[in-house]
């Protein structure tokens, strides 16, 4: 009997055998195995164009503003086609700032000593 390298070869060989059986819960099963693997197929191309978050609803974020990074909390994250935007409150206020994901990594951080040494960086006061 020749190795079997794949999920791929071994799910094509259990079909065939499942098929030879002729009984309806063996042809049930390989067809459940083929709408299966479809199904696979279409979430492996959905993950590949996903939009990875630094951060959930409820993280603390920090912006380099001033002296200090100010600390803010995610309060809704919003996905759009070439993106996202977080919405953020700041702690005691009703304040509240939408940020791009194009301004992470530059004003806006999801870890303070990151955004410390971004504003030190910049010649701030930490």
């Amino acid at each position: 009997m020749k190795e079997i390298k794949t999920y791929e070869e071994m799910n094509k060989q259990i079909c065939g055998l499942l098929k030879l059986n002729g009984d309806n819960v063996s042809l049930y099963a390989a067809q459940r195995i083929k709408e299966l693997e479809a199904e696979n197929e279409r979430l492996r191309a959905r993950l590949e164009n996903a939009i990875e978050l630094p951060c959930k609803v409820g993280d603390k974020i920090y912006h380099i503003f001033g002296l200090e990074p100010m600390e803010w909390e995610v309060e809704k994250i919003m996905l759009v086609k070439d993106g996202y935007f977080l919405q953020c409150g700041h702690k005691g206020t009703d304040d509240f700032m939408v940020v791009s994901n194009k301004e992470c990594g530059e004003w806006w951080f999801t870890d303070r000593t990151k955004a410390e040494a971004k504003l030190k960086e910049q010649g701030g006061n930490v």
